[in-house]
């Protein structure tokens, strides 16, 4: 079988440069032939100022008035990210819109993108599957500006992907299984949580589509084990067996960086279980390194 020509960096560097230069021309060719009916307006002064680092920080800085306001979204990638920046993000939006309802876009988000050192090792941990549980509630709690979030990646990447494989197996990190609790439990509605929280956790609260399932998830990134007491005084009067789901460390280590393996698949994963709560105010036992995920039906 013949060999592929060697293709060299210049030749690579210059098909860059050609299809940067016919760009506006494929642009200007696509708008001509489109039917008007589906043509955008003018395009005026929206503009994004990229800051030239991986992940980019304060990439999405709108700069002057956003045009016939086609623009939907402002798109934002993400190394590292929290409650904060979708603060100033959402500000610059109220400041420059003028009204119009644009929304934030998080192109792409994991705990890091740019760092190949022992910051990207860590992607396939414990530690890894808590920053992304954190992120998600992050989203919960800015769920009325972010439209759409993509997390990066799916398959190896360097580490990043939460199903690794080699030539004919594969598994799962910590970060699927709580990729997964969020996907299968995440409900339709988020719900402000109330209350005195520390201990190294961090929640966020969901309903269900039909009201009937109120949906707590708990992130307690600590060392420590955290009994809290909760309350769904709101959602019914009498006690009830709740469900959990809990992603941890199955032989309770304490170490932040225990992974799974070809060898051990799942000495991380999603161990399902019940705990009986005797009345709407219950005492709940958080796992140090843990993700839990509880379950309240809603009575009424």
């Amino acid at each position: 079988m013949p060999k592929s020509p060697a293709v060299s960096a210049e030749s690579l560097r210059k098909a860059e440069e050609l299809c940067v230069r016919m760009l506006p021309q494929i642009a200007e060719a696509f708008e001509r032939h489109r039917p008007e009916a589906h043509r955008l307006p003018p395009r005026r002064a929206a503009q994004t100022r990229d800051s030239h680092q991986f992940p980019t920080k304060g990439s999405a800085k709108v700069k002057a008035e956003l045009g016939n306001w086609w623009l939907s979204l402002v798109c934002h990638h993400y190394g590292h990210g929290g409650d904060a920046d979708f603060v100033a993000l959402t500000r610059m939006i109220e400041k420059c819109s003028q009204g119009r309802k644009i929304k934030i876009g998080v192109t792409e988000w994991n705990n890091t993108a740019g760092d190949f050192g022992p910051g990207r090792a860590k992607l396939w941990g414990l530690e890894n599957a808590l920053y992304c549980s954190r992120y998600h509630n992050c989203l919960h709690r800015h769920c009325d500006m972010v439209e759409i979030a993509n997390r990066s990646n799916l398959i190896n990447s360097f580490c990043s992907g939460f199903i690794q494989t080699d030539r004919y197996r594969l598994y799962k990190t910590p970060a699927y299984y709580a990729q997964q609790l969020y996907a299968v439990h995440a409900g339709a509605h988020p719900l402000r949580v109330e209350g005195v929280i520390g201990g190294g956790l961090d929640l966020s609260a969901t309903v269900s589509g039909d009201k009937g399932k109120v949906i707590l998830f708990v992130v307690n990134s600590s060392l420590n084990t955290v009994t809290r007491e909760l309350d769904f005084s709101a959602f019914g009067k009498a006690g009830q067996e709740v469900r959990t789901w809990t992603v941890a460390d199955r032989e309770q280590a304490g170490e932040p960086d225990v992974a799974n393996s070809f060898g051990d698949p799942e000495r991380v994963a999603t161990r399902p279980g019940t705990l009986r709560a005797s009345s709407p105010k219950f005492e709940c036992v958080i796992p140090a390194l843990s993700l839990t995920v509880l379950e309240w039906k809603v009575q009424g």
